[in-house]
């Protein structure tokens, strides 16, 4: 059971790691452009991040978690057919 939460945690943990860090990447870029290309007022990356990095983890945080526990249920089956075999 300890195993399983872990990488439960692990999956969750690198779930939020690949949907934040590329939005805010993006919006920074975006901010930058503004700055220094348009001469607009900049500093909303992390505004937009926010806003936009909630609503994308309401999605993929509940995807990642199903993914996992399919994983780990086909895991368990094979694990009984091939105790099974032997």
């Amino acid at each position: 059971m300890e195993n399983f939460l872990r990488r439960l945690l692990k999956v969750l943990f690198w779930t939020v790691i690949f949907t934040i860090v590329p939005m805010y990447v993006v919006f920074l870029a975006a901010d930058i452009y503004d700055v220094y290309v348009l001469t607009k007022q900049g500093g909303n990356a992390l505004f937009w991040t926010y806003v936009f990095g909630t609503m994308g983890l309401m999605i993929t945080i509940p995807l990642a978690t199903l993914s996992y526990l399919l994983v780990v249920f086909f895991e368990w089956k094979d694990g009984d057919k091939k105790r099974k075999d032997n």
